[in-house]
């Protein structure tokens, strides 16, 4: 079984327009909870009809640096995105 850390991944990183969140685990996904680095919620995306992989709108958000909160059922993971 692969871990939340290891088996979700966001690309391209850095990015512009569009994020792509890849799901290589056997977990199911609930949402995607977008924070500006002063810890600010700016977007949540519902991934509960995900599968494997999904593509993610970001062209709205200001240039910077943005961390990433990936929910599943039984756990949950952060990843940073840097947005060009």
């Amino acid at each position: 079984d692969i871990n939340m850390e290891s088996g979700l991944s966001i690309y391209p990183n850095p990015d512009k327009n569009v994020l792509n969140l890849v799901n290589k685990t056997n977990s199911s996904l609930d949402n995607m909870v977008i924070f500006d680095i002063n810890g600010k919620k700016v977007n949540q995306i519902d991934l509960r009809a995900m599968q494997g992989e999904k593509s993610v709108d970001i062209s709205n958000l200001a240039s910077g640096v943005y961390v990433i909160q990936i929910i599943g059922k039984n756990a949950s993971t952060v990843k940073r995105l840097i947005k060009e």
